[in-house]
């Protein structure tokens, strides 16, 4: 499976999601810390709700748009765009079929005492 890092995905919230770097840029470091920051947070809520498979900095490549999509829209006010929740909603479920479906192809593990 392909994957990107944590970076990466900043970089294309800011890039594509927001449009506040272009392509010759790089992000500056408050930009930066700031998504990570987010990242971490929704990572940690997309754990608890039993959506998130991959490692933290090994993301698939197929789920790097909703996330970035979420993440963008999430950090929207704090460049002075608005945030757009049914754009948010729909990324996450594009990232809960996506999840639904890295499920099925695991192998199941039945323990008989």
């Amino acid at each position: 499976m392909k994957t990107k890092t944590k970076h990466d995905l900043v970089t294309r919230v800011l890039r594509i999601v927001l449009g506040v770097i272009d392509s010759s840029e790089v992000p500056g470091a408050e930009d930066q810390r700031d998504a990570l920051d987010l990242y971490g947070s929704l990572y940690e809520e997309l754990a608890h709700k039993g959506i998130s498979y991959w490692a933290e900095d090994e993301i698939p490549v197929a789920i790097i748009d909703p996330l970035a999509t979420i993440i963008g829209m999430r950090l929207a006010p704090s460049f002075g765009k608005v945030r757009d929740i049914g754009q948010e909603e729909y990324a996450l479920k594009k990232l809960r079929q996506h999840t639904s479906k890295a499920y099925e192809d695991r192998p199941v593990i039945v323990d008989f005492m």
